[in-house]
């Protein structure tokens, strides 16, 4: 049944599609005949005495009124009840995508480039706002989409969580994971109602310490639980082992994914296979239990900033350092039984050295054109293909035009004047070299006179270039 009532909307759009695209052709067939050179008038034409100016007029009044019959089609094509129908059945098409969910009030998050802990993160849901705040401050900004539907925890507070990964070789890829994480919970009930209220959007540790309840002895005011606590919740509220069976072998599959997608850009130093590296994956879970990517930070917070963490850091730590000096295979039977530990999480294959392009004789060029923030429209926001709309790019176009010819008048008019200017140069020089002029005297001139014909010669060749004459002395 979905499928047919799929079907038959695909076909519905696909005849809108076909109207529009036989309004563009007529349009273009109209344009096309207003570039031609000029109108020519028929025998019958001249015989009812119609003129070639009338009949352009008559043409330009039945093309505006074709042009107008093409916007109304065009409006009731695109507005009111049908096209508030067609968005409902498109959102109904995109409703299983993944994000679907994700996005109610288009709401968005600024995180600075090179900032750690929460530092000049913003909220905000409009446009202009955000890009005068990336305009306002030095630095880069990276702006991502905020989740709006979060999964909460303990009440109705927003959280993450912080997984740790250690990289111990870009070439081969080599990643482990650490068997434990721990959840960062926001001090405030979450809502989106406030956008400044940090400690409702926010969960860093270094942040919520600033909250007037905050309290490390405190298993709900620390603002961090545990790994097992919070798998608890999951299976209490899911049902069924929600973090054994979907958020785990996701943030896995995650991990895994986004360190694939750069090995190759890493992989390039001599150095790539001895190096090593602690990341702080920070994921969040929506009220579906989907697992999403917030960041990974290359530089996370080792030390102790509460008893969940105290706990952890120094196991981490001396596990990582003893993976790299050790190697992977060392015996860590002395380490404290059931503690947390890297586990190998993936091994790649060895990327061979390649030439680089440059050196190859391959040119890579990226072409394209800078895209322009929209300006808000005093009133409110318009669509255009409104009537409204459509009355305002007619007129936005008429002026466009109307710019065109102004500055097309203005470049003719300077030509004009230059070339009067120089035939005013040419005829003023011509006098002074003929001896019109009696305030000038120079030997050169002087030499000249001397030299020159005679004065019944003069007035000839003066009236010759003044265009009077020809050159065989006739009058014109």
């Amino acid at each position: 049944m979905l499928q047919q009532q799929t079907k038959a909307m695909v076909e519905q759009y696909d005849q809108k599609l076909k109207q529009m695209a036989e309004q563009v052709k007529a349009k273009q067939a109209r344009s096309r005949r207003r570039r031609r050179p000029g109108l020519h008038l028929a025998d019958s034409d001249l015989e009812e005495g119609r003129t070639l100016d009338m009949a352009i007029a008559e043409e330009e009044e039945q093309e505006t009124q074709e042009d107008e019959k093409d916007e109304e089609d065009a409006a009731e094509l695109l507005c009111g009840s049908a096209l508030e129908a067609a968005v409902r059945d498109v959102m109904e098409l995109l409703r299983p995508h993944p994000q679907f969910s994700l996005n109610c009030r288009n709401i968005w998050i600024m995180k600075p480039a090179n900032s750690l802990r929460g530092q000049g993160i913003t909220v905000e849901h409009d446009l202009d706002r955000i890009v005068r705040q990336a305009r306002s401050r030095t630095g880069s900004y990276v702006c991502q989409k905020y989740i709006e539907n979060p999964l909460l925890i303990g009440g109705t507070r927003k959280h993450d969580i912080r997984q740790w990964v250690l990289v111990t070789s870009v070439n081969p890829l080599t990643v482990h994971f650490f068997s434990e994480c721990y959840v960062r919970v926001a001090a405030n009930e979450y809502s989106l109602d406030d956008f400044d209220d940090r400690f409702k959007h926010l969960t860093h540790t270094v942040i919520m310490k600033h909250h007037p309840n905050f309290d490390p002895d405190d298993e709900d005011w620390r603002c961090q639980w545990t790994q097992e606590r919070y798998s608890q919740l999951l299976k209490e509220k899911s049902g069924y082992d929600a973090w054994g069976e979907k958020v785990l072998p996701a943030m896995k599959h995650t991990v895994i994914s986004s360190l694939l997608s750069v090995t190759e850009a890493l992989s390039r130093p001599d150095t790539s296979g001895s190096c090593f590296q602690i990341l702080g994956y920070d994921f969040l879970v929506d009220d579906q239990f989907n697992v999403w990517l917030l960041e990974v930070n290359d530089i996370p917070m080792m030390h102790a900033s509460g008893p969940v963490t105290e706990r952890l850091c120094d196991t981490c730590l001396r596990d990582a350092l003893s993976i790299v000096l050790d190697g992977p295979t060392a015996d860590r039977s002395k380490a404290v039984p059931g503690a947390p530990r890297f586990e190998l999480l993936y091994q790649g294959p060895q990327i061979p050295k390649l030439p680089a392009l440059r050196s190859a004789g391959v040119e890579l060029i990226l072409e394209g054109k800078k895209m322009a923030v929209p300006k808000r429209q005093p009133g409110g926001m318009q669509s255009p293909s409104s009537p409204a709309g459509l009355v305002r790019l007619s007129a936005q176009r008429r002026q466009e035009l109307q710019d065109l010819v102004d500055k097309r008048r203005q470049r003719e008019d300077k030509e004009h004047q230059k070339r009067e200017r120089q035939q005013r140069l040419r005829h003023l020089l011509a006098k002074k070299m003929l001896g019109g002029d009696k305030s000038v005297s120079s030997p050169c001139l002087k030499a000249l006179k001397e030299n020159s014909p005679s004065s019944a010669e003069r007035i000839q060749s003066a009236r010759f270039l003044d265009g009077e004459t020809s050159p065989g002395g006739v009058e014109k």
